[in-house]
């Protein structure tokens, strides 16, 4: 089995595939890799296809849960050419968060715009729409091609639909080797295009939700355009360092039409609700560095990532992945933690107090937009079911906690003081994968 002595160009290769991920880029030759650090390469032009097939389980404590088949195939030519196909299905039920406070008196609701049900949510209890359900279909493609020996350029597409939702996707990379191939430069642009018709009409941004069904209007969109700027390093025979700079604006509808807030008076009762309102642009960019490193049967991943938008928000990302192979390299377990913390959106705010009401551009009790910090904690096993070396078949389990803890608990006016304003979230994933 080949590792990180000579590392073969569909290693370097499959660092770049990471680095174009937003791009909807060819993964190439990365797909025959069974781990981050890349040991199995069945070398150039093997003209073959590849299939990665899972079938992964979500499921947050008393929230959303989501099953979702993945099928991927990758065409590996001959002359260089790579194509690479993806088929995703997301199933999503259960309950979601409204975005309105916890209160101590009863909350009755009717869904008008998902299927007119009607719930109370009990005193004591964040408000969360209990009869969520939507399905995601999603299909991926790119083609790769090279240009000369050093260079090569992809092209993809991805379109993404949902009962009140579609997006549409197209990319571009190009990516070129320098220092007798130790040194990659690659630089890819997206732009994407979505539509939003949520079941009644889009809300009125800001607006009270008694008044909700005469200011609706029929859809809205918005679009995407980033850029992406990606350099692998091959530092030594068993390391390998990886550098992305991403850059992207989105303008148009970006609320979640779904969202709302509470307004509540100085005693802590709830007296009615808003629609939130986000801005109509968002700047983001990010700064990702991955270091992995492969020596026997052992390799390590560690990898930090930067973000930050013109929204307020400023997310660090820490993950380590450790991944220990048996004596003939046909088995491996892989530990794996994940540390994020992000502050909140210049704009988020739990609740509006009456007496401020109108006083604000901007608005939104989306806890995503929160000040938040989070551990993911994730064992995998994976065994080579195939013929190791030749055609191997890899057969992965993995399972993965998920702890978010809310940084900001600003207390409640009134009553809410004795509440619970901030319960946080837990969630355990599940997936099983297949690739040959």
């Amino acid at each position: 089995m080949q590792r990180l002595k000579n590392p073969p160009r569909a290693i370097r290769r499959g660092l770049i595939a990471a680095s174009c991920a937003l791009l909807g880029v060819a993964r190439g030759k990365s797909q025959e890799l069974p781990d981050a650090a890349g040991y199995v390469d069945h070398g150039s032009g093997s003209n073959h296809w590849v299939i990665d097939s899972a079938l992964s389980y979500y499921q947050e404590k008393g929230r959303i849960r989501v099953i979702e088949p993945i099928v991927s195939a990758v065409k590996d030519f001959q002359n260089g050419q790579v194509l690479n196909l993806q088929f995703v299905v997301d199933s999503l039920t259960g309950a979601t968060p409204t975005g309105a406070v916890t209160s101590f008196l009863p909350q009755v609701w009717t869904n008008a715009s998902k299927a007119a049900h009607s719930y109370t949510t009990a005193p004591g209890t964040l408000p969360v729409d209990p009869f969520y359900h939507d399905v995601r279909v999603a299909a991926s493609g790119s083609w790769r091609l090279p240009l000369s020996r050093v260079m090569s350029w992809t092209v993809g597409a991805k379109a993404s639909y949902e009962s009140d939702f579609l997006s549409l996707t197209g990319s571009a990379s190009i990516a070129r080797d320098f220092n007798q191939d130790n040194t990659t430069l690659s630089f890819g642009v997206y732009d994407e295009n979505d539509t939003i018709r949520p079941i009644g009409g889009v809300p009125l941004p800001g607006s009270d939700t008694s008044f909700a069904l005469r200011e609706r209007v029929g859809h809205q969109s918005r679009n995407d355009v980033g850029a992406l700027l990606g350099l692998t390093q091959i530092m030594n025979r068993h390391w390998l360092v990886q550098m992305n700079l991403s850059l992207d604006r989105a303008a148009g509808y970006l609320n979640d039409p779904y969202k709302i807030l509470s307004v509540v008076d100085p005693a802590g009762v709830t007296t009615g609700y808003l629609n939130e309102r986000r801005p109509s642009q968002r700047t983001r960019a990010s700064v990702y560095v991955d270091n992995r490193v492969g020596w026997q049967r052992q390799s390590v991943n560690l990898a930090l990532r930067y973000f930050g938008d013109d929204w307020g928000i400023r997310s660090y990302t820490a993950r380590i992945r450790y991944r220990w192979y048996n004596s003939t390299q046909t088995a491996y377990w892989q530990p794996s933690v994940r540390w994020y913390r992000q502050t909140a959106a210049n704009f988020y705010r739990p609740w509006v107090a009456l007496s401020a009401v109108g006083q604000f551009t901007y608005q939104s009790a989306d806890s995503r937009l929160g000040a938040f910090h989070a551990l993911t904690y994730g064992l995998e096993y994976g065994i080579d079911i195939g013929t190791p070396y030749v055609h191997p078949k890899w057969l992965t389990v993995r399972i993965q906690y998920y702890r978010q803890v809310v940084d900001d608990r600003t207390p409640g006016p009134g009553q809410l003081a004795t509440l619970d304003l901030y319960p946080g979230l837990s969630a355990i994933q599940a997936q099983v994968s297949y690739k040959f």
